[in-house]
């Protein structure tokens, strides 16, 4: 759960129970699906 809670999620805990729920809310930033200008393939040159 500490990592959890460490790498972005939400921790919910309810009053009078022993569990507490992870949420997942992490907030990555995510690329585009196109072909980056500055990064081709080194073993072809594309």
């Amino acid at each position: 759960m500490i990592t959890s809670l460490l790498s972005g999620d939400a921790a919910l805990f309810i009053d009078g129970k022993q569990i507490g729920y992870i949420l997942g809310s992490r907030g990555w930033e995510s690329r585009s699906i196109e072909e980056p200008a500055n990064e081709s393939c080194w073993c072809c040159g594309l």
